[in-house]
């Protein structure tokens, strides 16, 4: 079983952790900074979203991954077996958000088609970079829409 450490800095951290249908602990994972979603497919597979600080070691389970490290505000996917807990695959974003302060995300919405394809819709400030794609935000901050295959 995987023992949580709080993220030293923020004082905060985000988990995800399955039960049986009686309650009993199956698995749990946690990591640096947040988790904004979480959604099920059909197969076995949990997929979830947040926000992240490149860089850091108390990305456990997700990382490395690649990012901007002067912002809180990249983004990860990730997705998890229901059951075994094992991850089973992890992207990150680059993003720079408005300072370090900031809190990353400041929403982002999370869908699974039965067949485990994931889509997210978020908002994100200043300038966000998916493959070799860099969106700028038109204003204080703006909106993505992100598919991914399983």
């Amino acid at each position: 079983m995987h023992t949580a450490s709080l993220n030293r800095d923020f004082r905060q951290d985000a988990f995800v952790a399955a039960f049986t249908r009686d309650g009993a602990e199956r698995w749990a994972w946690n990591f640096g900074f947040s988790v904004e979603d979480v959604a099920m497919d059909e197969r076995d597979g949990v997929v979830v979203v947040g926000s992240y600080e490149a860089g850091r070691e108390d990305l456990g389970v997700l990382g490395p991954l690649p990012g901007n490290p002067a912002t809180l505000a990249n983004v990860y996917i990730a997705k998890f077996n229901r059951v075994t807990g094992e991850p089973l695959w992890s992207r990150g974003f680059t993003a720079s958000g408005p300072d370090r302060g900031s809190p990353g995300l400041e929403s982002a919405s999370l869908a699974v088609t039965k067949e485990g394809f994931a889509a997210v819709l978020g908002q994100f400030s200043s300038m966000l970079t998916v493959g070799a794609r860099t969106l700028e935000a038109e204003g204080r901050s703006d909106l993505f829409l992100l598919g991914l295959e399983r």
